[in-house]
């Protein structure tokens, strides 16, 4: 008989000092009564069902030893199991209180990072695009995207030489209105004069000038953009 076959015996066994007569009249239990009853641990349930188990076996086939040991090492495994759960819930917790703290010590701090993002902090002005061109291009096109994906601008322009590179903008649609500030998304794509592609890298350089936090996830503000601290490529103390 295994443990699981009598849990609902065990359960429902009425106590062996309940009066076998019903009583003329029942009685609500009052809500301190209710408040007071205190929920069992899986381990206490399992210790009871076992205990149980052991009482109802059929003296003439009694528990098989291999069932016996199966069932503890069960439970073992479980209770690890749940165990490793909360030491890995306590390590992330101790882990994202230590990245928050190290963003707190970035902040007038100088970086650089992998990123394609644009910042317009109000209509007309935005943050440059900053990237860096593995080989001469004598192409080079910038398309400028909402946070829709929809592309609202695209920037060209020539000749540029092989390193890192900043091109300024004036926050401007491809009518030349104004865009509304926010986030924007930038993608470069350059051709060397044989018109082959060349290899960019987008970056994003600038003041660390604070730290955000979506739910318990800081991210560092550059030039008003969102930064992933596992982006940055360099740090330098400011003079």
């Amino acid at each position: 008989m295994s443990v699981s076959s009598v849990a609902s015996e065990v359960l429902s066994k009425p106590s062996s000092s309940a009066p076998t007569t019903a009583s003329p009249s029942v009685t609500a239990a009052s809500p301190g009564a209710v408040k007071g009853i205190t929920k069992e641990s899986p381990k206490e349930t399992f210790m009871k069902l076992l205990v149980a188990q052991l009482e109802h076996q059929n003296p003439l086939s009694p528990m098989d030893n291999n069932q016996f040991t199966q069932q503890l090492a069960q439970f073992t495994s479980l209770e690890q199991l749940q165990s490793m759960n909360t030491n890995l819930s306590a390590l992330m917790q101790a882990q994202t209180m230590a990245n928050g703290l190290q963003a707190a010590t970035l902040i007038g701090k100088q970086v650089q990072a992998q990123a394609n993002t644009t910042h317009v902090p109000k209509p007309g002005e935005a943050t440059p695009f900053q990237y860096t061109l593995a080989a001469d291009s004598a192409n080079v096109q910038i398309d400028v995207l909402d946070q829709a994906g929809k592309t609202t601008r695209t920037i060209n322009t020539r000749n540029q030489k092989a390193g890192p590179q900043t091109l300024t903008w004036d926050g401007k649609d491809a009518v030349g209105k104004p865009l509304p500030a926010g986030n924007y998304h930038f993608q470069v794509a350059a051709t060397d004069k044989a018109g082959k592609p060349v290899t960019v890298e987008e970056s994003l350089q600038g003041i660390v000038e604070g730290v955000t936090y979506d739910g318990n996830h800081p991210y560092l503000i550059v030039g008003g953009n969102r930064v992933e601290l596992s982006a940055l490529t360099n740090i330098k103390q400011t003079k």
